[in-house]
């Protein structure tokens, strides 16, 4: 386990990372826990955490599941990019949006098939943990 402090947008956070060898990285950020898987982006080679580009991370966050099935930042950042709008069809591993945290860039895929009900973000947008971004319809 290993410890960490840092400053994101002015506020201060402890960052406990459990095993920063697995994958997904299992993080603790005051308290909150988060998985937060990571694809190689060098297909030769399985990732490590250090070893990750901070400007090509890629996170895969699945949608709540509920009647309304939603999609939630997993951090507190800025929304980079948004890739989709409400009405269209999506396939599993499409990006969906981009979101600046920490100062990488974590691009957001579609963890299965599915449309877009709608968006409630856009870009240059602050979000903080647990903000709805996406919500899937049927």
């Amino acid at each position: 386990m290993k410890r960490f402090r840092i400053t994101l947008e002015g506020k201060t956070f402890e960052v406990i990372v459990e095993n920063p060898d697995a994958n997904p990285v299992r993080v603790i950020v005051d308290g909150e826990t988060f998985e937060i898987p990571l694809e190689s982006l060098d297909e030769a080679a399985p990732i490590s955490p250090r070893a990750a580009s901070p400007e090509a991370r890629r996170v895969e966050i699945k949608p709540e599941a509920s009647s309304e099935r939603v999609l939630k930042a997993p951090m507190p950042g800025t929304i980079n990019k948004v890739s989709v709008k409400p009405g269209d069809r999506v396939e599993h591993g499409q990006e969906l949006l981009v979101l600046e945290a920490m100062k990488m860039n974590n691009v957001i895929r579609a963890t299965s098939p599915g449309r877009i009900e709608a968006v409630r973000v856009t870009e240059r947008q602050s979000v903080q943990h647990g903000d709805v971004l996406i919500v899937f319809g049927d």
